[in-house]
């Protein structure tokens, strides 16, 4: 048991040994965050589909300051599209006049488009019986003159839809699940500060 002046001299020490307690402790929460638990969460099929991992590689934690009045983690994503999954929003043409939404005859397996309309051979632009104006690929010699319903013709494969404009629901959970981390915060702020008063040693 601490005597009355030992436990006088460790309530003194803590301060300078908290701060660091804490920074490690947060930066270790920080990076699982970023690099394990965002990965996991997209991975499960949760909000965002996992197509080829580039979403999931784009996030990041990185600290800032070095005293406990300036120091600051900050989780962050390198990916140009992930506010949009976020938050949400919608998404209009920019260069071309109508936004060209993949279908599964253009997409890999994994959900990844195989490439831009133009990467494909022999297309034509027409629409559906069912009012669709789509992007179709000859497989056969000639166009045909007409659609069949549902375009199950073997001679023409169905690529892209085309659309003036897309609306994207916010479903990536970023911020949530930062918040769902707040009780685990907590426990490993108390349990810093525990550290720091037994003088950061575990005795």
């Amino acid at each position: 048991m601490a005597t009355p002046s030992e436990f006088r001299r460790d309530m003194e020490e803590a301060g300078d040994r908290l701060f660091p307690e804490v920074r490690a402790a947060m930066n270790k929460h920080g990076r699982d965050f970023a690099y394990k638990d965002m990965l996991k969460h997209i991975r499960s099929g949760v909000g965002v589909k996992w197509r080829g991992g580039n979403l999931g590689r784009s996030f990041g934690w990185e600290e800032v300051g070095d005293t406990s009045d300036s120091w600051r983690g900050i989780a962050y994503t390198t990916s140009k599209s992930a506010p949009l999954q976020e938050h949400g929003g919608e998404v209009r043409p920019v260069t071309a006049k109508k936004l060209a939404i993949p279908l599964k005859a253009a997409k890999h397996g994994s959900g990844i488009p195989k490439g831009p309309p133009r990467s494909f051979p022999n297309t034509f632009i027409q629409k559906s019986k069912r009012g669709n104006l789509l992007i179709f690929q000859m497989t056969g010699k000639k166009r045909p003159k007409n659609l069949p319903e549902g375009a199950n013709d073997p001679s023409i494969v169905p690529l892209f839809v085309l659309k003036d404009r897309v609306r994207v629901p916010g479903r990536l959970g970023f911020f949530d699940l930062w918040k769902d981390g707040s009780d685990e915060r907590r426990a490993l702020l108390a349990r810093a500060t525990a550290r720091a008063l037994r003088g950061g040693n575990g005795g």
